[in-house]
């Protein structure tokens, strides 16, 4: 295949991607046990969405994220509100 070709395909997807919008269908705490979060941790929830396509998928986004961006069960986000950089 052409290289060109394919990589402009998959710029198009990751695009497409990065523009969706997504439904949150239901956030849970990940559960950490009698451990607790980890050293240098951060509480991590598991997000269920359901995209504009009609696709169903899970993020793992800290709690902090979704509580600075007000994001609820019911919000309609973009990609871009479920990702973050990880702190060192």
């Amino acid at each position: 295949k052409n290289k060109t070709a394919v990589s402009l395909k998959r710029s198009f997807y990751f695009k497409e991607i990065f523009n969706m919008k997504y439904q949150i269908l239901e956030i849970t705490e990940e559960d950490y046990g009698c451990e607790g979060i980890p050293e240098n941790g951060e509480l991590m929830c598991s997000v269920f969405v359901l995209s504009e396509d009609g696709e169903k998928k899970w993020f793992k986004v800290p709690d902090r994220i979704l509580r600075e961006r007000c994001i609820d069960v019911g919000c309609i986000v973009k990609y871009e509100d479920l990702t973050y950089e990880k702190n060192n």
